[in-house]
C-alpha cells in the first residue's frame, strides 16, 4: 500500500489521492469519492481501508453498512470511471460473505501474508543493510522480539540502530538500551525473572508495564496465559508441535526448565483465583484505579519464590 501510494503521488500528486477509512466515512462518502473527478490530473487512487461485511440474512448488519449501501457500493464499483483507481484494504475479509464474493468477480485480489520467522528476521537484515548496518539472524529475532512485528515500527528502529552502530554490527545490548520494549516483551522479561525467582526484577517489570499504560487485566490474563504455555511445554513430548512462533517458544522452553509442573499449575490456580476475586468484588477495580489489583499480583509474584 505504501509502495502504491508513493508511487501514485510522484506521478500525480497528492491532490487525487484519498483514504478513507470507514470509521471516520460512510459509504455514500466513499461513493462520491470513486465517482468525482481528477483534479488537474489524469487519474484518482482511492483507498477504501476497513469495509464492514454485511452479514448473513436475518442476523444484525454490521454498524455503517445496510443492504442498499452494499448495492450502491457494488454498482459503482461495476461501472466505475476510467479516471478513477480504487483500492479496498481489508485486513481479515470473511469470504463467506456476500460483499466479498462479489467484488472478487470485479476486482484483483492480493494476499500480503505477516511476516514471520526466518522471513521476518531476513527482512530486518535487508533492512538494515540499506541503512548501511549490520546485523546477524539471531539479533533480528531479539529485535521483533522487543519492537513487536509492525514493520513501519521496526524500519524505524533499525535505522535508528544502524546510525548508532555505526561501522560495527548491531549488538543486542542496543537493542535493550535504545528500543522501546512491546508490553509483551516486558512481559517475557517479567516471567524470565519469575523463572529464576528474581521477585525484585519481576516486581520492576510489573512497574514497568503499569507505568506505560498497560491495564493490569490484561497483564494478569497474559501471564495465565504464559504460565499454561509453560505447562503445555513441560506435558508434551514435542513442543514443536504447539505452534508457537520460534521465539516465544525458545524462550517459553528455557523458563519452563526452571518449575516443576506441579509448581506451574499451582500458581495457574492462583491467578485464576485472583481473576475471580475480581470479578466478584473481593477484589475492587475501577478504570482508574487498579491498585488492589496490582498488590495481589504482586503478592503473587512474592509466592512464587518460596
Amino acid at each position: 500500500m505504501k509502495g502504491w501510494k508513493n508511487a501514485f503521488l510522484e506521478k500525480h500528486g497528492d491532490l487525487n489521492l484519498s483514504i478513507l477509512s470507514i470509521e471516520d466515512h460512510t459509504i455514500p462518502e466513499m461513493i462520491s469519492q470513486i465517482e468525482t473527478a481528477p483534479f488537474l490530473g489524469d487519474k484518482r487512487l482511492i483507498f477504501l481501508e476497513g469495509l464492514p461485511e454485511s452479514a448473513s440474512t436475518g442476523k444484525k448488519r454490521d454498524a455503517g453498512i445496510t443492504p442498499e449501501q452494499e448495492e450502491a457500493l457494488l454498482k459503482v464499483v461495476q461501472s466505475l470511471p476510467e479516471t478513477s483507481i480504487v483500492v479496498l484494504v481489508q485486513p481479515n475479509p470473511d469470504k463467506r460473505k456476500s460483499l466479498y464474493k462479489k467484488l472478487v468477480q470485479l476486482a484483483t485480489v492480493k494476499s500480503f501474508e505477516s511476516l514471520k520467522g526466518a522471513g521476518l528476521s531476513n527482512w530486518v537484515q535487508r533492512q538494515s543493510s540499506k541503512y548501511n548496518g549490520k546485523i546477524d539472524a539471531a539479533t533480528a529475532l531479539h529485535l521483533v522480539s522487543y519492537a513487536g512485528e509492525d514493520l513501519w515500527k521496526l524500519d524505524r528502529e533499525i535505522e535508528k540502530m544502524a546510525t548508532y552502530a555505526g561501522d560495527q554490527s548491531i549488538p543486542r545490548d542496543t537493542i535493550e538500551e535504545l528500543v522501546i520494549p512491546t508490553n509483551e516483551a516486558n512481559l517475557f522479561r517479567l516471567t524470565d525473572a519469575l523463572s529464576v525467582k528474581n521477585t525484585n526484577a519481576a516486581l520492576k517489570e510489573l512497574n514497568r508495564l503499569q507505568v506505560a499504560g498497560e491495564s493490569m487485566h490484561q497483564v494478569l490474563y497474559m501471564l495465565a496465559r504464559q504460565i499454561r504455555i509453560l505447562i503445555q511445554i513441560k506435558e508434551t513430548s514435542d513442543p514443536s508441535s504447539l505452534k508457537l512462533h520460534p521465539f516465544v517458544l525458545r524462550n517459553a522452553s528455557s523458563q519452563a526448565k526452571n518449575f516443576t509442573t506441579d509448581a506451574l499449575k499451582k500458581a495457574h490456580a492462583d491467578l485464576v483465583a485472583i481473576d475471580v476475586a475480581v470479578k466478584t468484588g473481593a477484589i475492587k477495580t475501577t478504570t482508574d484505579d487498579e491498585s488492589e489489583l496490582a498488590l495481589a499480583m504482586e503478592r503473587f509474584m512474592i509466592s512464587l519464590k518460596t
